[in-house]
């Protein structure tokens, strides 16, 4: 999965489009309660000024999960776009990076790592299997989509007992 400028440098300036397919091997998601369903299909445009490297793309994939309120396994669709601009440093050059650009050196850059960045970026910090998921019963935890439970609900938090009692008379 990578770009070689020399390709991009005959045609200086015009984007050239590439088309990737990263599978599970390709794509690391192990630490983030995340797998791939399908592979990820990546299409991206690049472009080189001699200078700066400008990328270009889309993603779309298919991804299993956990919910965050009833534990549920389910599977929902991740796809996203991105633009980025890396610097192409070459080692000869001394100077001083700059902490806000993005650099590369060497004839080819690797879209690998830039693919692991986007899609981490996009994954939903709670995902959910529904937007009417219910959860889970805090006293006994029964699934409350699949079944309603019939635990005793408090209704006043313990801290509030004396201001319950208070209304009540």
């Amino acid at each position: 999965m990578k770009i070689y400028l020399a390709d991009l440098k005959k045609e200086q300036g015009n984007y050239i489009s590439y088309h990737y397919l990263a599978d599970s091997k390709t794509v690391k998601l192990e630490s983030t309660g995340f797998c791939l369903e399908e592979p990820v299909t990546l299409h991206v445009s690049a472009a080189y000024n001699g200078r700066d490297l400008f990328i270009n793309g889309n993603f779309k994939t298919r991804l299993n999960t956990v919910c965050s309120r009833c534990l549920s396994e389910f599977s929902i669709p991740l796809e996203g776009d991105f633009q980025e601009k890396f610097n192409h440093q070459k080692k000869s050059e001394g100077q001083e990076m700059d902490s806000e650009e993005s650099y590369f050196q060497g004839d080819a850059f690797d879209v690998k790592a830039l693919l692991q960045e986007v899609l981490f970026l996009s994954l939903p910090l709670k995902p959910l299997c529904s937007s009417h998921c219910r959860g889970l019963c805090p006293v006994c935890g029964s699934n409350l989509n699949l079944e309603d439970c019939r635990c005793e609900a408090a209704d006043v938090d313990p801290r509030l007992e004396d201001l319950k009692k208070f209304f009540e008379k």
